[in-house]
């Protein structure tokens, strides 16, 4: 066996691990996400009592839930929850909810009582903590870095990590980043082989952040956008049964058009959507626009053709 696949990267003292990088991005992502769509936060703690079942807390959780939802009228609750050893057995949730279109602003809040007495009712542990966020660039970065380096490594005793992605984004968050770095990575090393300078990072998360605004962008063949309450609206492209080609340029560099195609065009050997039509390409030279609808004389006992063929092909010297 190669020496190369048991090499395994330890990281630096001080440095986070791949498990805390990834822990960071998706905290941070749905904090973003809420502030963008003038979601109301709760940083909650919830406790196991001493000789409690630690291994029902993701289910008691969702039981927890529901009754908010239920009671106290906070329909489509979202969450991100860790998992920790610590003690017991703790969760460490944050909880979101958004006035819904149409209705009456009012405040997202549980009081402190009520929470203790339910979850005493559901887990037997009486002891919660429960804390209003504020939004903002600071509290969104310093509160991810502190969920991570505190519960997300392994002197914490971390379990898991979950967050409901499917009431509003619709798309796992883990899936599209990737795709989306891959582009990017991909987009750069062809700007290095040109000499071409490179998209920065910066612009690569400020893509993602509009993403996560609700701003569709182009990723790979698809235009995702987050719509809220419906799950991602993916225009019709996820559904296609057939994608545009063409080449247009994007933020970062030429990539396909992703629009539903309604055409085959002969000359790409592919098919095109309804705007990119005069796109068309030559049948014959293959690289000119076509420009000139010809028929040709047909075969013995066959149907006439009709082909697709530029000026020059055409043998039109004036337009």
């Amino acid at each position: 066996m190669s020496r190369w696949k048991d090499f395994h990267r330890v990281p630096a003292v001080g440095e986070w691990s791949r498990k805390q990088k990834r822990g960071y991005q998706r905290i941070r992502s749905l904090l973003w996400f809420w502030e963008s769509h003038h979601f109301q936060v709760l940083w909650v703690t919830l406790s196991t009592a001493d000789g409690g079942n630690a291994d029902k807390l993701t289910y008691r959780h969702k039981q927890l839930r529901q009754r908010i939802e239920r009671q106290l009228g906070f329909e489509g609750l979202e969450y991100y929850q860790v998992r920790t050893e610590e003690g017991h057995g703790v969760l460490h949730i944050f909880w979101a909810w958004r006035v819904p279109d149409g209705e009456r602003p009012r405040r997202f809040w549980i009081s402190q009582e009520w929470l203790s007495a339910q979850w005493e009712a559901l887990h037997g542990a009486p002891i919660v903590w429960i804390k209003a966020y504020k939004a903002g660039h600071r509290s969104r970065n310093c509160l991810s870095r502190y969920v991570i380096s505190q519960y997300v490594q392994d002197q914490s005793g971390y379990v898991n990590m979950c967050w409901s992605w499917k009431r509003s984004l619709g798309f796992p968050i883990g899936k599209m980043w990737e795709e989306m770095r891959n582009q990017w990575q991909t987009q750069n090393v062809y700007r290095r082989i040109r000499k071409q300078i490179e998209v920065p990072r910066i612009v690569f998360l400020k893509t993602w952040e509009d993403l996560l605004s609700g701003h569709p962008i182009l990723v790979q063949q698809y235009h995702p956008s987050a719509c809220l309450g419906q799950g991602s609206r993916l225009e019709s492209a996820m559904k296609a049964r057939h994608i545009c080609v063409v080449q247009i340029k994007s933020l970062l560099g030429f990539t396909c058009c992703g629009q539903p195609a309604t055409l085959y065009d002969r000359a790409r050997k592919d098919w095109i959507c309804t705007e990119h039509h005069r796109e068309r390409l030559c049948e014959f030279c293959q690289c000119e626009r076509a420009w000139a609808r010809v028929q040709m004389r047909p075969h013995l006992y066959g149907a006439p053709c009709e082909v697709w063929l530029c000026a020059s092909c055409a043998g039109i010297r004036e337009r």
